[in-house]
């Protein structure tokens, strides 16, 4: 920033609050660190290009074991609620797993928002 004689640089005022954000994607079913198998239904609000969530049920090494699509109930580019059903393969023994959704951006396929819970994965 130039600075012309007279004038002096002052900082940009802060606002003293922040402003109030929400997640894009939110779950709120399964509940964290409950015990799930397969098909697992999952639930929560969001928003994504042409209503389309992804969903994956990753194992405890990070595998994904099950992978789907939710549609989010509300008018294009709006908000709204979801809800699926994900098969995944069971894992032999009880895990911790995780259950991530997210939106894909129609420009290059890369996740642009993306929202996970832990869970127990059953066999």
């Amino acid at each position: 920033m130039t600075v012309s004689a007279g004038e002096s640089e002052t900082p940009p005022e802060l606002e003293a609050t922040p402003p109030v954000t929400e997640e894009a994607v939110i779950i709120t079913s399964p509940a964290p660190r409950i015990a799930v198998s397969s098909p697992v239904t999952v639930t929560g609000w969001g928003s994504a290009f042409e209503n389309t969530l992804g969903v994956d049920v990753l194992d405890e090494v990070g595998m994904v074991v099950g992978q789907g699509y939710v549609i989010v109930d509300a008018e294009f580019g709006q908000r709204g609620p979801f809800t699926g059903s994900i098969d995944f393969t069971p894992p032999a023994s009880a895990q911790i797993g995780r259950i991530q959704v997210y939106s894909i951006s129609p420009r290059d396929g890369a996740i642009e928002h993306l929202n996970s819970i832990l869970v127990d994965l059953l066999p």
